[in-house]
Order: C-alpha cells, then sequence, then structure tokens
C-alpha cells in the first residue's frame, strides 16, 4: 500500500487533517579508508536513525496500510506509531506601546 504522500520535510505535511504511519529508518554509512588504516583519522563507519512518515487522506487506506504492517504475509513486521494528525495554523502578532 503506498501513502498518498511521502512526508519527507515539515514543508511536506498536509495541512488538513489526515492519518500518518511513522516508521523506524536507518542507513548504515561506511567509513572511508583512513579510518580502517589509521584509526583516529577520517571518519568511521556508523548507522544514521531518522524516521519515515506517511501521510494517508482517507481511513480506508490507513487502515489497509496497518493491515499490511500487521499481516506477516507481507514480510517481517516493523516498528510503527500509528496517528492521526490534526495540524494548528500557528500566527505571531506584535503589539508595541508607546507612551510618551
Amino acid at each position: 500500500m503506498y501513502p498518498d504522500k511521502y512526508v519527507r520535510t515539515a514543508k511536506d505535511v498536509p495541512a488538513d487533517e489526515h492519518f500518518a504511519i511513522i516508521e523506524n529508518e536507518s542507513v548504515y554509512i561506511p567509513g572511508d579508508e583512513r579510518s580502517r588504516t589509521n584509526p583516529g583519522h577520517g571518519y568511521p563507519a556508523e548507522t544514521r536513525q531518522f524516521v519515515s512518515y506517511e501521510a494517508y487522506f482517507t481511513k480506508e487506506k490507513f487502515l489497509e496500510a496497518i493491515n499490511e504492517l500487521e499481516n506477516p504475509k507481507f514480510g517481517n513486521k516493523k516498528e510503527y506509531v500509528a496517528l492521526k494528525v490534526t495540524p494548528i495554523k500557528v500566527t505571531m502578532t506584535v503589539n508595541v506601546n508607546v507612551n510618551v
């Protein structure tokens, strides 16, 4: 099941109420040759952790995606969080008072 929108940046989050699935993801970055041959130099290997945010605009599609995550026939169960998201608009006002 593909989400209605993959959210990669804060600007990508839908402005309307929606459902979301957040999953743990990681990427392995191998170190460079200098770090292997001369410890303390170059940069070492690392695994960077991040989250994946998938937005769903209908409850039916969202439940279908949850079913795929929970159903063993689709592969190993991944850790996830299911959300109903209600974005809010933030506004700022400036008040200037002058006392003479």
